[in-house]
């Protein structure tokens, strides 16, 4: 299997888990998870460049591959986002909103929900897409920057050792 699909696949159970983390969080303390939270989103690069079996010689078919598993990882999490636009949209209790502010402004609301939640997931879906595919490509770049040093320390220990 392609090391990008593996990544990918990786991506989408952290992001699942990342939401339920999320909710329990929320539920417990008020608060979800902090901004920096986000940053797991490279890890899904970060996989893909190390399985990548270009890793020692090609640092564009990393990139490349942690880029690819970044969109492989925000096919999911933009199924979820637009799943939970939508459903948060079809809960709206119309009937106590038009209590709430009057009926000509509930249904003046009411037609413009649709197309308002429309754009909101059409934008929604762009930046989940261009946020994951630019972690994905990132935790690559991340990966090979991170080996060179790792390496170098690997064949000062192993000439240490005499091995």
């Amino acid at each position: 299997m392609r090391p990008h699909i593996v990544a990918g696949l990786c991506g989408m159970m952290l992001v699942g888990a990342l939401y339920i983390v999320y909710s329990r969080i929320l539920q417990w303390t008020g608060h979800g998870l902090g901004l920096p939270w986000l940053l797991t989103l490279l890890l899904p690069g970060v996989l893909a460049g190390h399985l990548s079996p270009g890793r020692d010689n090609d640092s564009g078919l990393v990139a490349r591959e942690g880029a690819l598993a970044g969109a492989i990882t925000a096919h999911f999490a933009a199924l979820l986002l637009l799943s939970l636009l939508a459903l948060g949209v079809l809960n709206i209790d119309w009937v106590r909103y038009a209590r709430q502010v009057g009926p000509e402004i509930a249904a003046a609301v009411h037609d413009a929900a649709l197309p308002a939640t429309i754009v909101a997931g059409i934008v929604t879906a762009g930046i989940t897409y261009a946020g994951c595919t630019l972690a994905g490509w990132l935790g690559a770049l991340a990966y090979i920057a991170a080996r060179e040093p790792v390496r170098s320390a690997y064949g000062v220990l192993r000439k240490g050792l005499g091995v």
